[in-house]
């Protein structure tokens, strides 16, 4: 699995998630049946110093600054949850749903249906 970014000037970076295991997709392929919903939770923080940053710099105009972060908190937890996925298996209809707490802590939920060959 790997997770690639395409930027302004043709390099890479952290946008897109490349994997043939995970999709948002319903399931096409008979061959695999519904096994269940698999979850999962990972989480990463965002410190104080830039939260700062990014407030001060959103108020000048500059979007995005925190983005960075998000993009790297969410490709971790694709990456992991990817991993717990066995070879004759696969998860469609993948959903993620992002929160932030008061602690500055970012939490990324992932679940979807869990099918396997066979």
């Amino acid at each position: 699995m790997t997770h690639t970014r395409k930027k302004r000037n043709g390099g890479v970076g952290n946008n897109i998630f490349i994997t043939n295991k995970i999709s948002t997709q319903p399931n096409m392929d008979p061959s695999y049946k519904e096994m269940g919903i698999i979850h999962f939770t990972d989480s990463g923080a965002v410190n104080a110093v830039r939260q700062g940053l990014t407030g001060l710099v959103n108020i000048v105009g500059q979007k995005g600054f925190e983005n960075t972060i998000y993009d790297q908190i969410r490709n971790k937890a694709l990456d992991t949850f990817s991993k717990k996925i066995a070879n004759n298996q696969k998860v469609a209809n993948v959903r993620m749903d992002i929160e932030t707490d008061a602690m500055n802590k970012i939490l990324i939920h992932i679940y979807g249906t869990l099918l396997q060959r066979g």
